[in-house]
């Protein structure tokens, strides 16, 4: 499991930003996806947590390399979203601070102002679209709520 998660999450992309970054014109993006799972780790899925803070640290670096050229790179980070992969039930109001998972449109709409020209001097970054929740502290959440 762990040489195929990294494949798919780390190789894939770094392979088809080499093979199509010198074909996209200046001013052109690319964008990862990300998982919050980059910043705060996994009990059970380590090799996905794994590759996708290895895939932020690509992002960085393709930033470097295909930044001269004019060519933007960034990733998105999704939290908790209704996408039809979660087979558990969620209480999001009790995970993010806005009270609900995110939907597909919501990174969608990310990714689509990272492509746009509105993000013309951002690259190498990582913009979090979670509702809060990596923000959050639950043991203090938990003792704040306790104590109410």
């Amino acid at each position: 499991a762990w040489d195929r998660t990294l494949e798919v999450n780390v190789t894939a992309p770094l392979i088809l930003a080499q093979a199509i970054g010198p074909r996209i014109p200046a001013g052109g993006s690319i964008v990862n996806i990300a998982s919050t799972d980059a910043y705060v780790g996994s009990f059970q899925g380590i090799a996905y947590s794994a590759s996708k803070a290895a895939l932020l640290s690509v992002t960085k670096s393709l930033a470097n390399v295909l930044g001269p050229r004019g060519v933007r790179v960034n990733a998105v980070t999704p939290g908790w979203v209704d996408s039809g992969i979660l087979t558990e039930s969620y209480e999001a109001s009790t995970l993010t601070p806005l009270g609900r998972n995110g939907s597909p449109e919501d990174i969608a709409k990310v990714v689509a102002f990272l492509l746009s020209s509105d993000a013309a001097f951002i690259t190498g970054a990582s913009i979090v679209a979670d509702g809060g929740y990596t923000g959050v502290d639950y043991f203090m959440k938990k003792e704040d709520q306790s104590s109410s």
